[in-house]
This record gives structure tokens, C-alpha cells and sequence, in this order.
């Protein structure tokens, strides 16, 4: 099931650290369409605090 809306840029990479180990690395892009939602919701980060944002606030990233 996807959770992020809409659909993000994301690479998923295995990297062998040894015989046995690995370990795997997600890089993700900036996206075109933002703001992205995780399962409805709108967030931003402000220094070290993330918190959900007001829908006045998400369509404001969009229009302007």
C-alpha cells in the first residue's frame, strides 16, 4: 500500500558491506508536486520539530 501521496522519487539501493552484511540505503529525490502527505496528512520540518500542517497552509504551497 502506498502511503505517500503523490508518488515520490525514491531509489532503493543493497550495498554488501561484507560476506554477510549488508545494508540498504533509500535516497530521496526532491519532488515536483509537493506537498507530499503520508497517509492524508501534510507535514513540515522547522529545525529539529516536525509538525502535521493546517490544509490553509498545504494549499498555500501549492499556489504560491
Amino acid at each position: 500500500m502506498q502511503r505517500i501521496e503523490p508518488l515520490s522519487p525514491i531509489e532503493i539501493e543493497r550495498i554488501r558491506i561484507s560476506d554477510d552484511r549488508q545494508v540498504i540505503a533509500v535516497n530521496i529525490k526532491p519532488g515536483s508536486l509537493p506537498p507530499y502527505r503520508y497517509r492524508g496528512i501534510s507535514y513540515r520540518r522547522v529545525g529539529n520539530t516536525t509538525g502535521s500542517m493546517s490544509s490553509e497552509d498545504s494549499y498555500g504551497m501549492v499556489i504560491g
